[in-house]
């Protein structure tokens, strides 16, 4: 009983972190796709109007760069939040060094 209990709690985290990882994905492709067509239209005008470039449309480019990192590291960086992971982890770390000092 308990065993599926543990499967069913392991697939309920990856199913998260497997929706997590989608919607960064999702994220990234809007990111590539729109800024694409900023950087086609910028080229284009640059080439018929003899505009120089547009410096506050890049800036979008810059600034949601930024958003996408944010997410990217929320997503992939599961230590850095220290979550409940983190906390699993640390208290198996504690429960690990306890049981070599009991044993010296």
């Amino acid at each position: 009983m308990e065993n599926n209990e543990n499967r069913s709690r392991e697939y309920r985290e990856a199913y998260k972190k497997m929706k997590k990882e989608k919607g960064f994905y999702k994220h990234l492709t809007v990111y590539i796709l729109v800024n694409v067509m900023i950087l086609g239209v910028n080229i284009y005008e640059v080439q018929t109007n003899k505009e120089p470039w547009s410096w506050k449309m890049l800036q979008v480019l810059f600034f949601w760069g930024i958003g996408l990192g944010a997410h990217a590291l929320q997503t992939f960086s599961s230590d850095l939040s220290f979550g409940k992971r983190w906390e699993e982890k640390k208290i198996q770390e504690i429960l690990n060094k306890n049981k070599k000092d009991d044993l010296h």
